[in-house]
């Protein structure tokens, strides 16, 4: 049996995406009978069945912690904001620093030896468990470093892409971790090749460790009423997720204004439900959404065991990615929806992981910049709903992908 040491950042699924992704692949490596020890950043406790889960706590009376919070009673008192200016010099916040030596001071307890390979998991543009291991040289030849975005942002593709604060010496972090772990997993095949034009080795010992379906219990939990009398009986179509500045719903909420109006419908017939935060087009989007009687908005952060029974429960789910001319990322939620097997609603570009994965002869495709598309696909999804469709995916190869036994043979068949 393979003895697994994973280190995460996060395994909270209620605070992000990561958190879910990183939980849902810790259950998989479990359901696979590999023996499994986690440590983790999430400032909670969380806890695995047939897993030691151990929560890493921040060192409070380190040099980097003091310098943090002098910073930010500077910037209180003084109203100058110093952040930028110092992440330039230093390429990370002392914040970043204090929080990666905390895990590499907890992480030298273990033993090497003890262990066949250590996996490294973070979120977001973050990577703190990566980097507080790049210093535990005895870790290295063993070190599987998970890579689930481009890191800087100066690696991403358009619309992405910007240059940050301290981004040179982002780029020589991921350079460094680059020759000094022995293989880097991948969620999705075309992050890796994406990955690979900025180190070789990033392609030739990259694996794919797809996202995993999440197999918790939703036994507990209840979809709020006023939510459950939007989708009962209705055509309903859902985006759930964090609508990021770039993942624009303005084409979407367009087309939809167009669809309801050829049909004539009101909200006792059809819902367009947008779950998720979305800071950067509040308020605005709120502001607009109200102006439909057939669009539901909910901006707050809705637990993830009800977001899952709301995702069995409508007739169409949507993946809405980014105008671009590529998309490398395998959003954390398309397992899960591979799972509920309701027809997927992609809105995107040609160029995605997530179209690959339907097949490149996906109907249900749409541009992210053309709401006539997106109008005339909801028509389609509708009148299939009408004629008593059940509107099924129907892609068992997705879900035999996407289950722990592929995952498992990627491991297995990992040499040192």
């Amino acid at each position: 049996m393979k003895k697994l040491l994973i280190l995460a950042e996060d395994v909270d699924v209620n605070l992000s995406s990561g958190g879910k992704a990183n939980y849902a692949f810790i259950c998989a490596l479990l359901e696979c009978g590999f023996s499994v020890k986690v440590y983790h950043y999430s400032h909670k406790e969380v806890f695995f069945e047939k897993a030691e889960s151990i929560l890493i706590n921040e060192n409070r009376w380190s040099f980097y912690f003091l310098l943090s919070r002098f910073q930010r009673l500077w910037q209180r008192y003084t109203r100058i904001e110093i952040a930028k200016f110092l992440e330039r010099r230093f390429g990370f916040s002392f914040t970043f620093f204090n929080d990666t030596k905390s895990i590499a001071r907890t992480i030298r307890k273990e033993n090497p030896e003890d262990f066949n390979w250590l996996i490294t998991l973070s979120k977001g543009a973050s990577y703190r468990s990566h980097y507080a291991i790049l210093s535990q040289n005895r870790w290295h030849s063993k070190w599987i470093a998970n890579i689930h975005d481009p890191f800087p942002f100066s690696y991403y593709p358009r619309p992405y892409r910007w240059v940050e604060p301290g981004d040179r010496k982002k780029r020589v972090f991921f350079q460094e971790m680059a020759m000094k772990a022995k293989y880097f997993s991948f969620p999705s095949a075309l992050l890796r090749e994406w990955m690979g034009q900025y180190n070789i080795r990033f392609h030739r010992d990259g694996l794919v460790f797809p996202h995993q379906i999440d197999q918790m219990n939703l036994t507990d939990n209840f979809i709020p009423e006023d939510i459950l009398n939007k989708i009962i009986g209705k055509f309903t179509v859902l985006h759930a997720g964090n609508l990021l500045e770039h993942r624009n719903p303005y084409k979407l909420i367009e087309a939809w204004k167009k669809f309801v109006l050829h049909y004539q419908l009101s909200e006792k017939d059809a819902h367009l439900l947008l779950i998720g935060p979305g800071t950067f087009h509040e308020p605005y989007l709120t502001e607009l959404c109200k102006q439909f009687n057939t669009i539901f908005r909910y901006s707050g952060n809705m637990n993830y065991d009800v977001v899952k029974l709301i995702e069995n429960l409508v007739s169409v789910n949507l993946v809405l990615e980014a105008e671009s001319e590529i998309s490398p990322f395998l959003p954390a939620k398309v397992p899960n929806l591979v799972k509920v097997d309701k027809i997927i609603l992609h809105i995107g570009p040609k160029k995605s992981e997530t179209l690959n994965l339907l097949g490149v002869d996906y109907s249900f495709h749409a541009d992210p910049s053309d709401a006539n598309i997106i109008f005339l696909k909801l028509c389609e999804l509708y009148k299939m709903w009408l004629n008593g469709s059940e509107l099924k995916l129907n892609k068992p190869n997705l879900i035999e992908y996407f289950k722990p036994e592929h995952l498992k043979n990627q491991i297995l068949s990992i040499n040192h």
